[in-house]
């Protein structure tokens, strides 16, 4: 026999409705009454689809809340007969669900439109299991309360260290530093060591506070023309007695006409400051480190050489993570908790700077930063 048009048309909808992956439900608008069903609308409610035709919409959720679902199927209605519309929440803003037969209590997303069928007017369902979206949601919800939960006990943290261990520190240093000018012989041999370390636990401290702040909080700086001279030559006035312990040549070149970044003093020469100090805490004893301003098309340029142990190229985008060295642990060959490279690379991303490094195992490393230009005529910060 020969399929008529209307047979044609009912496989059609049968092969959509079951073809579809969420539960369906078609329902009567001005009842509320379902008429029909898919099968994946069965498995999600735990039944047959012949059980949930001539159930009202609202019996498929919670029985407890009937009278907010009800009021939820007339909103479906009012927002379907203008667009599709597709809502998760209550009027309350709580989470949508519906019960199966079993009992089990369903998270859902619907996605509501009113069609008009030979005139009739239908209300079209889609419920969307939406459960593991909500386990990942929770998961994401737990893990965000947790990390910043541990940014605060971090916080804390630092906050202590800073005042439980700066304090006595600095009263160390303090006193052995009276004591290296009191006694003699090996007395003073000792007070000069504890000295030292106390000196160099501090900077420690500082640096570690130092990068806590700059990973936590937004560097909202002031930024002024700043001459990259006056900026070289503060981290040479500090850093040239380290220099001249070690018999390492310190060298500086500027041109004559200024050279002038768009910056900040201060964090300039803490850049500077960690470029000089690195040079030289890497160059052997007899080296040669020099530190140099220049300019290049629309750039100031702050960098330092030395003749030091250099690394190999490749480990180079481990300098600016957090407490490396290319030598690690208990052969680790040079002092520090290596953080000097990354504060300079989080001031000069601060400034909108580019940190560049070029560097040889045996032969030396180059560091140049490189900061936008100022106008020489603006008034300096």
């Amino acid at each position: 026999m020969q399929e008529t048009s209307s047979d044609l048309l009912q496989q059609k909808y049968d092969a959509l409705l079951e073809g579809a992956p969420d539960a369906v439900f078609i329902a009567d608008s001005s009842s509320g009454k379902i008429i029909d069903a898919n099968r994946a609308a069965a498995t999600l409610f735990d039944t047959t689809v012949d059980d949930l035709v001539g159930r009202h919409q609202s019996e498929l959720h919670p029985p407890e809340e009937l009278e907010k679902y009800k009021a939820l199927f007339e909103r479906h209605k009012e927002a379907a007969q203008e667009e599709a519309a597709t809502l998760s929440t209550l009027d309350d803003g709580s989470q949508i669900y519906v019960v199966s037969d079993k009992g089990r209590r369903i998270p859902v997303e619907i996605n509501a439109s009113f069609v008009g069928v030979e005139g009739e007017e239908l209300f079209v369902g889609i419920f969307r299991d939406i459960t593991e979206r909500k386990r990942r949601e929770e998961k994401l919800k737990k893990a965000k309360q947790e990390a910043e939960e541990a940014s605060r006990l971090k916080d804390a943290l630092l906050t202590n260290v800073s005042h439980e261990v700066r304090t006595p520190i600095t009263s160390i240093i303090g006193f052995s530093k009276i004591l290296t000018q009191l006694l003699e012989g090996a007395p003073k041999a000792h007070a000069e060591k504890i000295y030292h370390s106390g000196q160099y636990l501090m900077k420690t401290i500082n640096s570690v506070l130092e990068l806590s702040k700059l990973e936590s909080e937004p560097q909202n700086l002031d930024r002024r023309p700043v001459r990259l001279k006056k900026v070289m030559e503060w981290a040479v006035e500090i850093l040239a007695p380290e220099a001249e312990k070690k018999q390492i040549d310190l060298e500086t070149d500027a041109p004559e006409s200024p050279v002038v970044a768009f910056g900040n003093q201060e964090v300039l020469n803490h850049i500077a400051e960690n470029l000089l100090e690195n040079a030289i805490k890497f160059t052997p004893e007899g080296g040669r480190v020099e530190i140099r301003v220049r300019e290049e098309l629309d750039e100031a340029i702050l960098e330092v050489e030395d003749t030091g142990i250099g690394m190999d190229p490749e480990e180079v985008p481990m300098l600016f993570k957090g407490f490396k060295q290319e030598s690690e642990g208990l052969n680790r060959e040079h002092e520090g908790v290596g953080l000097g490279l990354t504060i300079v690379k989080k001031l000069a991303d601060a400034l909108g700077a580019k940190v560049e490094v070029e560097t040889e195992k045996g032969r030396g490393t180059h560091v140049a930063v490189r900061v936008p230009q100022a106008d020489p005529e603006l008034p300096e910060g």
